[in-house]
């Protein structure tokens, strides 16, 4: 995923719909806030995370977190 992929999915879905996605992605890890949170830096160009889940499952890769939840969503 890439920065454009991320604003396509914020205009087609919302943002309220990522940060569900995002909630629900990780079993409650992240906080609605905290999931916005990383929404905005990777819309601002940050494709790094450092908290245990991003660094643990994605090696630290933002964009491939939010495009792991979002994918999941889909499946439902």
């Amino acid at each position: 995923m890439d920065k454009e992929k991320l604003k396509e999915i914020l205009q087609e879905k919302g943002e309220d719909w990522l940060i569900a996605a995002l909630v629900d992605g990780s079993i409650g890890y992240h906080t609605p806030q905290g999931a916005k949170r990383l929404i905005e830096s990777a819309l601002q160009g940050e494709t790094k995370d450092y908290c245990e889940r991003c660094l643990a499952v994605y090696k630290g890769d933002l964009l491939r977190m939010i495009e792991y939840d979002r994918m999941c969503q889909n499946l439902i």
